[in-house]
C-alpha cells in the first residue's frame, strides 16, 4: 500500500520535497502509540530535536499532513487519537509513505553543555531521539531527563529513555501524575536541573510554556530552552496583524551581508530573505516548528502572528516578524543533518 505518491527522481535531495518512505517496521509500544521505523530514498541526515512531516490523501483528492518529532534514526512514534494517527498505525512493513523533512533545530549544541530534557506524554519522541543520539555518539555531557505522564504504564518509550540515560552517565526521572495526584510544580521541574543548561522541552503547548516559565525564573536563559510545543496543523492559515509601521526599513542579513530595503508590501522578514536570495530556512510559515529562526544582532521586530512559544530574548521568528525599525539578522550555521547531500 502507497499512502502518497512518491516524487520524480531527483539529483540533488532537498528536505522540502516530499518522496515516498519506505515503512520498515511498525512497533506497537502499548495499546495506544505505535512507532514506524523508515527508509528515507532520499537518505538525508536527522538529528535529535527535528521532525517529519508526513502527508496524507484526503477523500476530496488533496492532501493533508501531520508533523512528528523524530524518535530515533529513522523512527515516529505516534499516539493513536484520530483519523490520521490510526491510518498510520495501519502500515505495514514494505508500505509507502509520503513525507517530507527533516525540518527543526538539532536539539544538540555542538559545545556539549549540560543537557536537560523535559517532556510530557508523547512528548518523549524528541527525547528518545536525544538519548538515542547520545548514546551512540558516546556523548558524556551532563545529562537529566524529567519525563511527566499518568504512570509508568502509559510511559511509551520511557524504559528505552530510562535506560540510554544510565548508559551516558545521566539521572532521570519519571513523574507519574496519577499516584501523585498533582502535576509537577517549579519545584519539581528544575529539582534536576544541571548548571549551566540547555533544556529540550517536549509536550502540549500549556506544559512547554509552564516548564519554560519554571526554568526561565530559574536563571535560564530563554536562548537556552529548545521548546518544541507539538502543535496539529489550522484548519485555516493564521490571520497576520498589519505591521504597525510600514517602513521603509534597512534590513541586513549577515553572514552573507546582503542589505534589503523593507516595506509593509514585503511581507514577512522571511519572505524579504527570500525575495534576495537569503537562504532562510523555513517549514511551517505559522510561528510554531523555529526552523526559521535567526539571531536579532541589533534592532528590534514586532510580531504579526503572536508565536506559541517565545523563541528567545535576542532571536527571530523570521515568518512572522517585522522589523520595527534598522535591523541586522544572522542566519545560524547549518549543522550537518540540516544540509541537503
Amino acid at each position: 500500500m502507497t499512502v502518497g505518491g512518491p516524487p520524480d527522481a531527483v539529483r540533488h535531495a532537498d528536505a522540502s520535497w516530499p518522496r515516498a518512505a519506505e515503512v520498515l517496521e511498525t512497533v506497537r509500544e502499548d495499546d495506544r502509540t505505535v512507532s514506524l521505523w523508515l527508509r528515507d530514498p532520499f537518505r538525508l541526515p536527522v538529528a535529535a530535536g527535528q521532525h517529519l512531516r508526513v502527508h496524507l490523501p484526503t477523500a476530496d483528492g488533496g492532501l493533508t499532513w501531520r508533523a512528528y518529532s523524530v524518535s530515533g534514526r529513522l523512527r515516529i512514534t505516534v499516539r493513536l487519537r484520530g483519523e490520521v494517527s490510526n491510518r498510520l498505525a495501519s502500515l505495514v512493513s514494505g508500505d509507502r509513505l509520503l513525507i517530507s523533512g527533516p525540518f527543526g533545530l538539532p536539539a544538540l549544541s555542538p559545545e556539549r553543555r549540560p543537557l536537560y530534557l523535559v517532556s510530557a506524554g508523547i512528548g518523549i519522541t524528541p527525547v528518545a531521539a536525544t538519548v538515542r543520539q547520545l548514546v551512540a555518539d558516546a556523548d558524556r555531557r551532563p545529562l537529566a531527563v524529567l519525563h511527566v505522564d499518568p504512570d509508568e504504564k502509559s510511559a511509551a518509550l520511557w524504559p528505552e529513555v530510562a535506560d540510554g540515560v544510565q548508559r551516558a552517565g545521566g539521572t532521570a526521572r519519571l513523574f507519574e501524575t496519577r499516584p501523585a495526584a498533582r502535576r509537577p510544580g517549579p519545584r519539581d521541574i528544575v529539582e534536576l536541573l544541571p548548571d549551566g543548561a540547555d533544556a529540550l522541552v517536549c509536550g502540549s503547548t500549556d506544559f512547554v510554556a509552564a516548564v519554560s516559565g519554571a526554568l526561565r525564573a530559574a536563571g535560564v536563559d530563554a536562548d537556552r530552552i529548545h521548546a518544541d510545543p507539538f502543535l496539529s496543523p489550522a484548519t485555516e492559515p493564521p490571520v497576520r496583524r498589519p505591521a504597525p509601521d510600514p517602513g521603509p526599513d534597512r534590513v541586513t542579513y549577515l553572514p552573507e551581508g546582503v542589505v534589503a530595503t523593507w516595506t509593509d508590501a514585503d511581507g514577512t522578514l522571511l519572505e524579504l530573505a527570500e525575495n534576495h536570495g537569503v537562504p532562510v530556512l523555513a517549514a511551517c510559515r505559522s510561528g510554531a516548528c523555529g526552523t526559521c529562526v535567526l539571531d536579532l544582532v541589533q534592532g528590534e521586530v514586532s510580531y504579526l502572528i503572536d508565536p506559541p512559544i517565545p523563541p528567545g530574548s535576542r532571536a527571530v521568528l523570521a515568518c512572522s516578524a517585522v522589523p520595527a525599525g534598522p535591523v541586522v539578522l544572522r542566519r545560524r550555521a547549518a549543522t550537518p543533518a540540516e544540509e541537503p547531500q
